[in-house]
C-alpha cells in the first residue's frame, strides 16, 4: 500500500502539554504518496520523516507559521 506523508506546524503554535496557544497559522501539507513496494518498513519510514522534517522547514518559515 502506499504510504501518504503529512506535514504540519501546530506544535510551534500549540505546544504539547500546554493550555496555552500563540497567534499564527496552522499550515497542512499533504505529500506525494511513497509507493512502499519491495521497501522495507524503516526504509518507508526514513522516506516519509525526511519528507515531514524538511517540509515543515519550510512550513515555519511562511508568514505566521512559527510564533517567536
Amino acid at each position: 500500500m502506499p504510504v501518504v506523508p503529512i506535514a504540519h506546524n501546530s506544535a510551534y503554535l500549540w505546544p504539547r502539554r500546554s493550555p496555552l496557544k500563540k497567534k499564527g497559522t496552522i499550515y497542512v501539507v499533504i505529500g506525494k504518496p511513497i509507493d512502499s513496494n519491495g521497501m522495507d518498513p524503516r526504509e518507508i519510514n526514513e522516506r516519509a520523516q525526511q519528507w515531514v522534517e524538511a517540509t515543515i522547514a519550510e512550513l515555519i518559515q511562511r508568514p505566521g507559521g512559527r510564533a517567536d
